[in-house]
């Protein structure tokens, strides 16, 4: 196994400059999901943001399974707390994927919070 070569300053992408975590300033409603995916773990933060509309129709069971989705839950999860098969959950996020253009749950999360805006729940 070969290591990786540790990356010099002079490899590190250009920075606008350091920032200490206190000087930031938190959205109030920040949100932060962890999940893991494509071969790793992965943290999302999410907070609601103004004026803005869902690009693709959806309709109420599809919100209701995308924004479990974008929560980290299972298939199996959501068809216990919604009372349907499994597979009705598969169907719909599969219809997800078609609508939005993603091809697995993190592309999904990704798109649908880029694609979100204005909302704190679908």
């Amino acid at each position: 196994m070969n290591p990786r070569p540790a990356i010099s300053d002079n490899d590190a992408p250009p920075a606008s400059g350091p920032v200490a975590i206190q000087d930031l300033d938190a959205p109030s409603d920040l949100r932060a999901i962890t999940f893991q995916g494509d071969g790793g773990r992965y943290l999302m933060l999410s907070f609601p943001v103004q004026d803005g509309e869902l690009a693709p129709e959806l309709t109420a069971a599809e919100r209701e399974v995308l924004q479990a989705v974008l929560d980290g839950r299972t298939n199996a999860s959501i068809a216990r707390d919604r009372g349907t098969a499994v597979r009705t959950v598969a169907n719909q996020v599969a219809a997800l994927f078609r609508k939005f253009g993603a091809s697995s749950r993190l592309d999904l999360a990704r798109r649908a919070s880029s694609l979100v805006v204005g909302r704190d729940r679908f």
